[in-house]
């Protein structure tokens, strides 16, 4: 092979690995939340507390408004699971109950458990929902509950105990990242919208893209002036100047964030929440979400008037692969409309770690449904990183050929 058919061969090669730099998803960071949907590999890298009892396991992290729980124990025999945790917070403390309506056995995969969160000092239950899966004989569940519900800001101390396990001393929660800087919220958030192109015209099939947004700080709790400062999308029917909702869509990064208002308007009559017909497209992957209660296939919506709110569960169902993943992180709620009426409202925060391929570079995020409107929530992002290393190594291996050639010449000339 001539001198010049290898170089033509060694760039073809480093062409193709940057190539394949590009199209490879990068592997979610250690700091990215659980999801909870069956699959404990997102725990690996957790450190686990083993307890007194059979060596049972456990682990409690917080990241933003969240606190996610782990528990590994023997598996009752063919019997349904019962459980009772207790999460402490400023020496106040809350009882989590989960438990099962099906016996669990040796093949269970992926059970959606039932009970609450009883806020003892409120006086107050919260439905709650998480998931159990056994491995080697273990019942290894995974949760998730609302700082809210425990009257709890990310930069409180929480702790937990499970009496029935063997975790006699309390385990004090993990913050992922610094604790310092967790709100509840997006700190950095690099989405916007090109306003430009909204109007109350809502016959517009129109896409906003969210880019290049100033920070703020949305908690997931039912209230939504947090939003305020962000522009919507009106969302409705061609012609239809009677139900005209509007939502957006914005992601920090690590988070994405969905709003939906029902008709904000005239309230002609579209003004309870839709639950289902949400799609969210991420890259050539189509995910489904429906909006539930917490230990519910439907979405029960007892809210009545302006401040009234309600916890939502929702689905994420991905299209491509049948994989559910049960997230918690949902709030409903009623706001007023411009004349004077109510309507129902919805915020949900998306781990972008329960995404797959999220983080691959330039990724680009819609979110339709037809039940509303032909508009499109777009949010266009993903980290940037992989790019400029491959592009960078690209640059430093391609220099290195091309150095290669005048020493492979000055030799020849000796």
């Amino acid at each position: 092979m001539s001198s010049k058919s290898k170089i033509k061969f060694i760039i073809l090669g480093i062409f193709t690995l940057f190539m394949i730099t590009l199209t490879t998803p990068v592997k979610a960071a250690s700091s990215e939340v659980p999801v909870i949907d069956g699959d404990f590999s997102d725990w690996k890298d957790i450190q686990k507390t083993t307890g007194t009892w059979d060596g049972n396991q456990f682990a409690m992290i917080v990241k933003g408004d969240m606190a996610y729980l782990y528990i590994s124990a023997d598996r009752p025999k063919n019997a349904t699971y019962y459980n009772s945790v207790a999460l402490t917070v400023n020496q106040k403390t809350s009882y989590l109950t989960i438990k099962t309506s099906q016996p669990i056995t040796a093949n269970s995969t992926n059970i959606q458990t039932t009970g609450d969160l009883w806020n003892s000092f409120a006086n107050t239950d919260y439905p709650n929902s998480g998931s159990i899966t056994v491995e080697n004989d273990h019942i290894i569940f995974e949760g998730a509950v609302p700082l809210i519900q425990l009257e709890a800001t990310p930069k409180d101390t929480i702790t937990m105990t499970d009496s029935n396990y063997g975790l006699s001393n309390p385990l004090t929660a993990d913050h992922l990242g610094d604790p310092s800087d967790q709100s509840g919220s997006s700190d950095s958030s690099q989405s916007s919208s090109d306003t430009s192109n909204q109007s109350n015209d809502a016959s517009d099939k129109g896409s906003t893209d969210h880019t290049d947004t100033p920070s703020y700080h949305i908690i997931i709790d039912g209230h939504f002036d947090d939003w305020n400062d962000i522009p919507k999308t009106d969302i409705a029917e061609p012609g239809d100047n009677y139900n005209i909702k509007r939502g957006a869509m914005v992601s920090d990064g690590t988070d994405l964030y969905i709003f939906i208002q029902m008709d904000y308007t005239v309230n002609y009559a579209y003004n309870q929440l839709q639950t289902d017909g949400y799609e969210l497209t991420v890259g050539n992957m189509t995910y489904s979400i429906q909006l539930v209660s917490p230990g519910k296939n439907n979405f029960a919506n007892t809210m009545k008037q302006v401040g009234d709110t309600e916890q939502l569960n929702f689905n994420l169902y991905n299209e491509t692969t049948g994989k559910n993943a049960v997230l918690t992180a949902g709030m409903a709620g009623v706001m007023p409309t411009t004349k004077g009426g109510t309507s129902d409202a919805m915020e949900l925060k998306i781990p972008l770690s329960a995404i797959e391929s999220s983080n691959q570079s330039g990724q680009t995020i819609t979110l339709v449904n037809h039940n509303l409107g032909d508009q499109t929530l777009t949010v266009t992002g993903g980290s940037t990183g992989p790019w400029w290393l491959a592009a960078g190594g690209l640059a430093i291996a391609t220099i290195g050929v091309f150095k290669f050639i005048p020493r492979r010449r000055n030799k020849a000339e000796r």
